[in-house]
């Protein structure tokens, strides 16, 4: 899987208390950040009836998840 870097600034509270849920969960600080940005997509998709739907290699769609399934 291709990534692409993104900066991103926590409170130093929110930095170690994150950096002990990762320690707890073993996985570095940044798969932890990773993880739990898919699990808020994965809610906010199912909490707004959405999803993606992809366009080529890359690009992605969001959509109504009723819209277009016949």
């Amino acid at each position: 899987m291709q990534t692409s870097a993104l900066t991103v600034r926590f409170t130093p509270q929110m930095r170690a208390e994150l950096e002990q849920v990762s320690n707890r969960e073993h996985r570095p600080t940044a798969n932890q950040v990773v993880h739990f940005v898919a699990l808020g997509i994965k809610k906010y998709l199912e909490d707004n009836g959405l999803s993606f739907y992809s366009v080529g290699d890359t690009d992605c769609v969001l959509r109504e998840r009723n819209a277009g399934s016949e």
